[in-house]
């Protein structure tokens, strides 16, 4: 019983820290993002690649997350695929 709460309050502490260190890293981000989303979403013609890049612009405006980030990662190489030659790249996805 006694391992058990241990691991349990060692599994806690671990990520209480985890958390407090990501919140951190993403505060030092902020400056990159506020220059990007100075002005509203300009939608696309494309649908499809409306989407994308409206998530890639959600994760970045809205949630406050870093081009590093996974999410916005994963929606900018699904535009990146999706997008035809001589169409324009995501602004919120440089």
């Amino acid at each position: 019983m006694r391992l058990k709460a241990l691991f349990i309050t060692a599994l806690l502490a671990t990520t209480a820290a985890f958390v407090a260190c990501e919140k951190e890293d993403d505060d030092d981000d902020f400056e990159e993002v506020s220059g990007i989303c100075a002005d509203a979403y300009k939608h696309i013609d494309d649908a499809q690649l409306d989407a994308f890049c409206g998530a890639a612009y959600a994760y970045r405006c809205l949630d406050e997350k870093p081009l590093s980030s996974q999410q916005v990662q994963a929606v900018c190489a699904q535009y990146d695929d999706l997008k035809e030659p001589g169409v324009a790249a995501c602004g919120y996805c440089k």
